[in-house]
Parts: C-alpha cells; structure tokens; sequence
C-alpha cells in the first residue's frame, strides 16, 4: 500500500465505508481520494484488488479462528512477538470485515461458489464477535510484550 500510494493513508483508504463493492466498480470509473490527492485509475484498480485479497484473507482467518483447533494460540503468539505498528496494521486489515456491503456483495457474487447462504450466515454471526476478540488480542498482546521487556 505504501509503495502505490506514497503520499496517502492506503490502509485508511481502505477502511473508508463509501463507494461500490469491489466486484462493482469499474477501473478508472472514478477516483479515489487519500489526504486530498486522488489515485489515477491505475491506482484505483490496484487498490480493489487489494481490498477484495485483504478482504478474502480477513475471512479466512476469522474461519480459521472459529474452526482450526491451534489457531487461537498460534495468532496469540504471532501477535506477542509483533511490534506495535505491525499489529496495528493488522487489526485495521481485519475491520475490513466491518464493510458488510461490500462483504455481502463478494459473497453472493459467487466467492465461495453458489450456494452462499451458510458463508454468508457464518459472516454475519461471527464478524462482531471475531473483531471484539482480535482488539482483545491485540491490547493482550502489547501488555505482554511490556511484561516480558520488563528486567
């Protein structure tokens, strides 16, 4: 994200709640804006696609954390050992997961096949709870790296 928008805020841009769905929008149909430049289409079809991959990855993980029996305590120790910046970083990928739309869009466009019903149900059941539990995580995290710098 730094490297295709040097002068911007690309993960805030990603953040943003406006504008179509990733799979709706067109590249090049319109521009968009980070700390008041605003991307060319090259760009703007760059950063769909890396909001759909970080989209599909937030979803994977969040599945992960509800099905996979080690992945709790794997993410636990990953994020123990991350600097703060990088878990920061992490945390504002996973609420991509709070663009519900854009999420509901991908999914009943056919991401995970056609029938959609019980990826969208798992979505919208686990999504608050699942970002409650990485903010939870995140904080756990930053303490215990203090506990353990601590002489």
């Amino acid at each position: 994200l730094e490297l295709l928008f040097p002068h911007g805020e690309g993960l805030a841009m990603l953040q943003e709640r406006s504008g179509p769905a990733p799979e709706e929008a067109e590249p090049g149909g319109g521009q968009a804006e980070c700390s008041g430049q605003l991307a060319s289409a090259p760009e703007e079809a760059e950063l769909l696609r890396l909001k759909r991959r970080l989209i599909i990855d937030a979803l994977d993980l969040m599945y992960f954390w509800y099905y996979q029996p080690r992945s709790r305590e794997a993410l636990k120790q990953r994020l123990r050992k991350m600097p703060l910046e990088e878990r920061e970083i992490f945390i504002g990928c996973q609420q991509i997961l709070d663009r519900e739309a854009e999420i509901e869009a991908l999914i009943r466009g056919g991401m995970f096949g056609p029938d959609f019903s019980k990826a969208r149900d798992f979505y919208l059941k686990y999504r608050q709870p699942y970002l409650a539990a990485m903010q939870r995580l995140a904080g756990v995290a930053r303490c215990l790296r203090r506990q353990n710098a601590s002489p």
